[in-house]
């Protein structure tokens, strides 16, 4: 089960990935899928900006990170307490673009997972082409 707020288009990959823009990426406890997925947005978008942000996630990570409404955070938690973690800071969140990349599609996951509203929730068993065409449908606006 997919959650998509676009629709596919035929737009060229590299047609819509021009606009630099600034990406936050929190991936705790999941460095396979993280670390491939990581290599690839770094591998293709040359004018952004990505910046991994520590595993433990403190709030404070907005002033220190210099986070602005709008820009793009990923987000993989790789546990229920990581996505627990995340709830809790779900006012600071929502000014952001959100990625949520959730570890398995149980209901009770799912639908904690939408409470941070996320504009493309995917689980980590899914296709990494469907995250990196929602960030470019994102560099397009």
């Amino acid at each position: 089960m997919h959650y998509c707020l676009w629709t596919a288009t035929d737009l060229s990959l590299n047609m819509i990935l021009t606009a630099p823009m600034n990406i936050y990426f929190y991936a705790a406890g999941n460095p396979g899928y993280a670390g491939k997925l990581l290599e690839i947005i770094d591998g293709i978008l040359d004018t952004w900006r990505i910046i991994p942000l520590p595993d433990h996630f403190p709030a404070s990570v907005f002033l220190d990170y210099d986070m602005h409404s709008g820009d793009v955070l990923i987000l993989i938690p790789n546990q229920r307490e990581q996505l627990d973690h995340l709830l809790k800071m779900k006012e600071l969140l929502q000014d952001f673009r959100l990625i949520l990349i959730l570890p398995d599609s149980a209901e009770e996951t799912v639908t904690r997972g939408h409470l941070l509203m996320p504009r493309f929730l995917t689980f980590t068993d899914n296709d990494m082409d469907e995250v990196l065409h929602v960030l470019g449908r994102m560099s397009a606006r």
